[in-house]
């Protein structure tokens, strides 16, 4: 059963560690520098079942809408761009 992007940023831990730990603990890895290919956008895709974009905002593809990513969100994209996190590169 999926869910609607709201709903899967609604259920990610507050704390960019705690995004980061819950996508290691779900074998999710990821590109960096990649809003497609991201762990985030990897994890937030298989959760909706579609393809999901993460930069300043989040997307499903092919639509216009966008949702914007809470505090700990976007501090987990900025840095596991920036380097840490490297148990989730893929």
């Amino acid at each position: 059963m999926s869910v609607t992007l709201v709903e899967a940023l609604a259920a990610l831990p507050d704390t960019a560690d705690g995004i980061a730990a819950m996508l290691a603990e779900a074998g999710i890895k990821g590109r960096r520098v990649s809003a497609f290919d991201c762990p985030l956008a990897c994890w937030l895709s298989r959760q909706i079942g579609s393809s999901v974009s993460v930069a300043y905002s989040a997307r499903i593809r092919g639509t216009d809408e966008r949702i914007p990513l809470a505090a700990a969100t976007g501090e987990f994209r900025f840095r596991f761009d920036d380097g840490y996190y490297p148990e989730l590169v893929a």
